[in-house]
Formats: structure tokens, sequence, C-alpha cells
């Protein structure tokens, strides 16, 4: 078909070649170089009558393709109506892969937590301890970790009585944080980090047992590979399509991962009771050591802060406490700790700030 070009700059008047395609347009000029207008860069005009078709070129600033021909139109209206390329049907088109865009997404929203929850819980061990570590060493960098010899040996002790109790593929990996920061988290791969802020506030080595069978069992429920999983998808995702998630492993992503749900706490309270059971140390100490840090959170001496770092993401409510102690059954048990051990595991956190020490 032949169609006049205007470039827009001149009102010199060019013959061309005009053949519609697939994707657009094809401009075949006298010279023999052919340019492609896509059907989304130029709109259609059409005269009273369809005496002639003008093609704009978007933006338009007078750059257009225009055909006279009444045979040429007629071919080109019905290829148009054909190919479903005119205005109007490409509006609806558009308007229809809106749509689909919009329940496709709807959909993957919905699919989600089914795709994180599924990774999560056949996500091989090593995995998990490959990803626990680096959330580890940057969450709780080596120069960060009490090393005394003595303190180690205290966490060890406690470490390897709750994992002979309900052994598992996880080799749990207990650090010590010089951090007045009231807190402890877990992640995946059997990590687990404690702050002296916490250890602080405890009054015995059951306690401290008490905290370290909450946190293991986020890690045997995989609770923080999910969050830890679900965090790193977005922020892929993100990184993928250029609109941000800077840093997949930055030190407040991962942090923010570690804050569970109240579900998972829940179920952590319940089963860390029953490893203590195994363990045959008293399961009453976790009650105790919730209200230690209750009673902290309270404290008109003024070290609020503190404690309300461990109620951000461990939240130590009073029908948190009674569960605890109704779980708990009376028995015969032994200490997670001599007197001796838990004082030596306390003074490697004394060079902290005094705040809320144990008794």
């Amino acid at each position: 078909m032949t169609a006049a070009y205007f470039d827009g700059r001149s009102a010199v008047r060019h013959s061309v070649q005009l053949r519609l395609a697939a994707e657009g347009l094809m401009v075949t000029r006298d010279d023999s170089r052919i340019e492609h207008w896509p059907f989304h860069s130029y709109r259609l005009q059409r005269s009273p009558g369809d005496r002639f078709l003008r093609f704009e070129r978007a933006p338009y600033r007078g750059e257009c393709l225009l055909v006279e021909d009444p045979a040429d139109i007629a071919r080109i209206l019905a290829e148009l109506r054909h190919s479903g390329s005119s205005p109007a049907r490409r509006k609806r088109l558009a308007a229809i892969l809106v749509v689909a865009t919009v329940a496709i997404c709807a959909a993957l929203y919905a699919a989600f937590p089914l795709v994180v929850s599924a990774i999560a819980r056949f996500a091989p061990v090593a995995w998990e301890e490959r990803l626990g570590r680096a959330v580890s060493l940057s969450l709780a960098p080596m120069s960060a970790r009490i090393t005394d010899p003595a303190a180690a040996r205290a966490i060890a002790k406690v470490t390897t009585r709750l994992h002979d109790a309900d052994p598992g593929p996880y080799l749990y990996q207990v650090s010590l944080t010089r951090e007045p920061t009231v807190n402890a988290w877990a992640a995946p791969g059997g990590y687990v980090n404690v702050y002296c802020g916490l250890v602080q506030r405890l009054d015995s080595g059951d306690q401290f047992a008490a905290i370290l069978a909450h946190e293991f069992q986020h890690v045997t429920q995989r609770h923080s590979t999910r969050n830890l999983v679900r965090t790193l998808l977005i922020r892929t995702a993100l990184t993928l399509t250029g609109t941000g998630g800077e840093g997949l492993f930055d030190t407040a992503a991962m942090l923010g991962a570690l804050h569970l749900m109240r579900t998972d706490e829940t179920a952590a309270d319940a089963l860390g009771l029953e490893l203590l059971e195994r363990a045959r140390i008293d399961p009453r100490a976790m009650a105790t050591a919730f209200e230690r840090i209750d009673r902290d959170s309270t404290d008109p001496r003024g070290d609020l802060p503190g404690a309300l770092d461990y109620l951000s993401t461990h939240p130590s409510t009073q029908s948190r406490i009674e569960a605890a102690r109704r779980a708990a059954r009376r028995g015969q048990y032994e200490p997670a700790l001599s007197p001796a051990e838990w004082k030596q595991l306390q003074q490697a956190c004394y060079s902290l700030p005094e705040s809320g020490k144990g008794k």
C-alpha cells in the first residue's frame, strides 16, 4: 500500500510503502530503509466518511502517514478489525490485560504464604545452617561476643542437656553478646543469640535454660526460616523490579524477619515447656523467667526501655505467664546449672553498665 509520509519538520511529501504487521506498521522508504511503528507508538485519525486515514506518531509533532486511496483505506480498516488492533479494540485489550494482571497479582498474594511455608518446610538443613550462619554473624559479630571460658562451659552444658533430651538434625550454637539489650533470637539452622541484658535480668540457670528451650523451638519449628524466606523473597522481588531491596542481608531486614508472630511464640512456649520436662529441668522456670522480665518492664527505677526490647518480640503478658504455670508440672528435677556456674555466666556480663542484674 502506498502512503504519504510527512516528517513534521517540513511540508515535503514523501511517498512510502506501508504494510500492517503483527507488531505494528512497517514503513518502507524510497531508499529501501524500513521503519517499524509499533501499535502503541501512534494514533489513528479517520476523516468523515473515511476519505483518508492519518497515522500520527506519538508524541505528535507533525510526523504522520497519510493514506488516501479508497482501496487501501478499506484494506487497512479490514485488517485492523481482523487483527484487533483498532484503537477501540486496543483499549478493550488493555483493560482486559489490567484486569488479568490484577487477578494474577491477587492469586500470587494469596499463594505467597503457602510458597513461603513450602520452602521453609522442605529446605535442607544444610541450607538453613548456611543462612543462619550468615544472619548470626551479621547480627552478632564475633567481636561483640563474650568468649569467657567459664561462661562458654555453662552455655554448652545447658545446650547439650536440652539437645540430648530431644535429639534432632540441628546442632545448636548459642552465643552470648556483650550488649545491654534485653532480648534473644533464633536464626535458622540452630544459631541462637542471647544478649547480656537478658542474662542480667534472670535469677537462675533454670530460667536461662527456659529461654534457650523457647528459642530452640523456633529453630525446630522453622519459624525463623519461614520469616527470613518471606523477607528474602520480597526484597529479591523488589531488587529485580528495580523498586528497592538494596542490601538483601542488611541488619534491619534480618532483625525484622526474626520478629515472630504471637502464634509462633505461643507454640514455642508450649513446646519449650515439654523440652524442659524431658530434660528434667523445672519447667516452672519459664514462668518465673517471664515474670522477672515482666516485673522489670514496670520497674520504677527507670530501666523500662531495656525490658521492652524483649517484650516487643517475646510478648511476656500475664496470660502467658499463667499459661506457663498451668502447663508446668511438679516433679523431680535437676538444676540446669549449679549456683556457681550460674554466677560465672552472669559474671561474664557484669562488665556492662549495671541495669537490672539478676539476684
